[in-house]
């Protein structure tokens, strides 16, 4: 059996963070004996002060941890407080932690200290240290700015119905749709996300280089890894770490959520969330049951951290064991019922929910297109000399139509449930409705079975179309634009979309 050299020392995690432990020989102890099998010499490990030491060139020995009397004594307090998720920082690492974000040195990361270069845009900025969250403490959210974008070019009814057999009269009747904008040749779907991205910071008063996350939902990137960062990039957002999110024309909805999480847990400030599709080059043109309902658009609105009042500080709010419950995470005075005076005091997202049913994908899909044998024939038996080529969007108008209408109406009720709002009344508690506009008929349908005032539920589809994760983004910038969403306003989106996928949010606008 081979057997390894015992350590001296040693660093491990004792569930407060790294810390170093002192070997001390022991005839009897509950640690594993180092060198395996049960057999050799045993080992007591006590911990020292030294903090931030490197490991390098080390044999690090895997042991079990010792009881810590005065952690255990911590947690019973904290279980007192009626306190469930200890987000705490050993103070004895809380200074050396925030020494070493701040010198950007830990780990042998020295490019990022303060006189260090980047080989391509010049110098950059001390990284700052990670924000350290208090026990029990989450951020207040507040959707701070909107924007949109959408392409010069207009594609009526009327157009359509001179490639193939329908007409205006029977797409507005069955959609309500009346023309939608389809981007020129050349143009790709970063431009518009810049655009609209550039519109909802400048509507919220934040600079680029203030952004600390992009979240892109989209189905349609310019690249097939994605286009987020080429997002980035093109705003100059250069403190600011962006990635995809694909859920279809849920996308935006899923995506505002999970910024307003990172921004509840103070990971980050200030996210930008960016709904944008480029749909017309997915679609079959000669295909009456889709090309009629898709257009071009993009659509962002910042989530950023509200800034507490004059001796107010943050909430105490408490997770909850169930997963897809949002009440106690969310609620916006801790007790999750949303406070009609509004202002700042309050969190911005009152509640959430989001579901997904795999069995329900036949229905919506635009699907990796696999070889014919003659393809495969040509190319030797394999995939590797053909391009990869998806297909075009196939959808089950019916089955889809069907699965819209139930699952809006559901989705929006147990966001209220868990904003403290009664399901049966609320249009008494939300001022604006916006949902994913995929077609009127669906519309009207969730506003019939919630018994919401129509002219309180926000439209535009007429004039766009279906433009899948953008749709929601721009129909509230549109509204934002037009007066008739005010700050203090009480907002309700659901998206809905492939999948299949739904979600719905409830905030407070502003």
């Amino acid at each position: 059996m081979v057997r390894f050299p015992t350590p001296s020392s040693i660093r491990r995690c004792d569930g407060r963070g790294w810390r170093w432990w002192r070997r001390e020989a022991s005839g009897s102890t509950r640690d594993q004996a180092v060198g395996g099998g049960g057999g050799g010499r045993r080992h007591a490990w006590t911990k020292t002060p030294r903090i931030g030491r490197s490991t390098r060139g080390k044999v690090v020995a895997r042991t079990r941890k010792t009881p810590d009397d005065r952690r255990i004594r911590e947690d019973e307090a904290h279980a007192a407080e009626g306190n469930n998720v200890p987000w705490t920082v050993p103070s004895e690492g809380k200074e050396r932690m925030e020494e070493v974000a701040s010198e950007g040195s830990a780990h042998g990361n020295r490019r990022r200290g303060e006189n260090a270069r980047d080989t391509r845009r010049g110098d950059v900025e001390r990284a700052a240290p990670f924000p350290s969250v208090e026990q029990g403490t989450l951020r207040k959210v507040r959707f701070a700015g909107a924007g949109s974008a959408v392409p010069d070019r207009r594609m009526t009814n009327e157009e359509l119905a001179e490639r193939m057999d329908t007409s205006d009269e029977w797409i507005v009747t069955r959609t309500g749709i009346r023309e939608r904008r389809v981007v020129r040749q050349g143009q790709d779907l970063v431009e518009l996300a810049a655009e609209a991205s550039r519109n909802a910071l400048s509507d919220a008063g934040i600079d680029p280089e203030d952004v600390e996350l992009i979240l892109l939902a989209t189905s349609s990137p310019d690249d097939l890894f994605g286009s987020a960062c080429r997002l980035q990039d093109v705003l100059g957002a250069r403190r600011a770490c962006a990635f995809d999110l694909t859920a279809a024309c849920s996308g935006f909805v899923l995506a505002a959520i999970t910024a307003a999480q990172y921004v509840r847990t103070g990971a980050f400030r200030n996210v930008l969330v960016v709904g944008a599709d480029v749909l017309s080059r997915c679609v079959d043109w000669n295909d009456r049951g889709t090309c009629i309902l898709f257009g071009d658009a993009a659509g962002a609105v910042l989530v950023t951290e509200a800034s507490p009042e004059p001796g107010e500080g943050v909430d105490r709010s408490t997770r909850g064991s169930d997963r897809t419950s949002a009440r106690a995470f969310l609620g916006p005075n801790d007790d999750g019922v949303r406070s009609d005076e509004g202002g700042s005091h309050a969190c911005g997202l009152l509640s959430f929910d989001m579901r997904s049913d795999g069995s329900g994908n036949r229905h919506l899909t635009a699907a990796y297109l696999r070889p014919s044998q003659e393809d495969l024939a040509k190319a030797d038996g394999t995939e590797r000399d053909r391009p990869a080529s998806y297909a075009n969007v196939r959808m089950n108008g019916q089955d889809v139509f069907k699965f819209a209408a139930r699952a809006v109406p559901l989705t929006l009720r147990a966001s209220a449930e868990k904003a403290g709002i009664p399901p049966d009344a609320l249009s008494e508690h939300v001022d604006w409705l916006v949902l994913h506009q995929a077609n009127q008929r669906i519309l009207d349908a969730a506003a019939d079975r919630l018994d919401f005032p129509k002219e309180r539920v926000v439209s535009n589809l007429a004039r766009y179309g279906n433009t899948s994760a953008a749709s929601i983004p721009l129909a509230l910038d549109e509204a934002v634009r037009q007066g008739k969403i005010r700050k203090g306003d009480t907002v309700a989106v659901a998206g809905f979309g492939a999948g299949l996928t739904w979600a719905s949010a409830i905030f407070r606008w502003g």
